[in-house]
C-alpha cells in the first residue's frame, strides 16, 4: 500500500473516530442537559413547596397573633364597659342616697341588722344619715363614715359587725354585678 493510500485510510479512520466522538459528545451533552433540566425542575418544585410551606406557616402565625390581639382588645373593651357600668351604678347610688326611698332603705337595714346582731347594736353612718338613724332610735357610735350610702352595724359586745355600705355590697356581689353588666353589653351588641 502506498503512503498516500495509508494516509487516506488513517484520515478516514480519524474522521470516522472524530464523527463517533462528536456523536458521543452530542449524546452526553443531551443527557447532561436533560439531567440539568430535571434537577432544575426538581429544585424549582422543592423551592415552591418550601415557599408555600413557609408562607402558610407565616400566615398561621400572623392570623394567630391577630386573633390573640383581637381577643385582647375585646376583653379590654368588655372590662372598660364593666368598669363604666360599676361607675354608673355608684353614681346612681349616690343620687339615690339623697332620696326618700333611701331613708326607707336605711330603716330596713337597721331592722335587718337588729335581727342579725341583736337589739342593742351601734351604728356607724354618714353625717347626712345621722338624723335618720336617730329617728329610728339607733345608738350611733360615729357619724363620720365615708361611703356612698348604707351603714356599718356592730353588736353590743363589739364581737360582730355587719357592713351594709353600698361599696361593700358591690364588692360582695361584684361577680354577679359584672356578669349582669356583661349580659347587658352582649344583649346590646
Amino acid at each position: 500500500m502506498s503512503a498516500e493510500a495509508l494516509l487516506r485510510e488513517v484520515e478516514d479512520r480519524l474522521k470516522k473516530q472524530l464523527a463517533e466522538l462528536e456523536a458521543e459528545y452530542a449524546q452526553k451533552m443531551d443527557e447532561a442537559r436533560r439531567s440539568n433540566e430535571n434537577e432544575i425542575s426538581r429544585l424549582k418544585e422543592d423551592a415552591e413547596k418550601q415557599a408555600k410551606h413557609l408562607s402558610e406557616k407565616e400566615k398561621t402565625k400572623i392570623l394567630g397573633s391577630a386573633r390573640l390581639q383581637a381577643k385582647r382588645i375585646v376583653a379590654e373593651a368588655k372590662q372598660m364597659y364593666v368598669e363604666r357600668g360599676v361607675e354608673w351604678m355608684v353614681k346612681t347610688l349616690q343620687k339615690y342616697s339623697t332620696s326618700q326611698e333611701y331613708k326607707k332603705l336605711l330603716g330596713k337595714m337597721f331592722e335587718y341588722a337588729k335581727k342579725r346582731l341583736g337589739r342593742d347594736l351601734s351604728v356607724r353612718c354618714r353625717p347626712q344619715d345621722k338624723s335618720v338613724f336617730e329617728k329610728l332610735g339607733a345608738s350611733i357610735s360615729s357619724a363620720d363614715l365615708d361611703s356612698v350610702g348604707g351603714a356599718v352595724f356592730t353588736s353590743s359586745d363589739g364581737s360582730l359587725e355587719l357592713d351594709l355600705r353600698f361599696e361593700e355590697l358591690i364588692r360582695l356581689r361584684g361577680e354577679e354585678l359584672r356578669s349582669a353588666i356583661m349580659g347587658l353589653a352582649e344583649s346590646n351588641s
